[in-house]
């Protein structure tokens, strides 16, 4: 799924909201150099009750698309990442 403009703000937001950052092309275990949306944390568990919480405040294609994260440690961080999730280039 490409994010709108709509749904990448809703995205953005709910980074915020869960006290993370957006991390725009994430290449996680298994993706073979292709890249997704993710959230950096500093502490993964309470973060992802969060986002669990709010995820169904959002449209119902974005929501979904939310359900299936992955996780990965970033040293003293984490991120959640969203395998199924991109950010469109700019100008399309």
């Amino acid at each position: 799924m490409t994010l709108t403009n709509d749904q990448l703000n809703d995205f953005e937001n709910l980074a915020w909201d869960i006290g993370g950052e957006v991390y725009e092309n994430y290449s996680g275990r298994g993706m073979y150099g292709k890249t997704c949306m993710g959230i950096t944390v500093e502490e993964l568990e309470n973060c992802l009750f969060r986002l669990g919480r709010m995820s169904g405040e959002l449209d119902s294609e974005l929501s979904k698309a939310l359900e299936n994260f992955r996780t990965d440690s970033l040293g003293r961080s984490f991120i959640i990442y969203f395998p199924k999730i991109q950010k469109a280039v700019d100008g399309e």
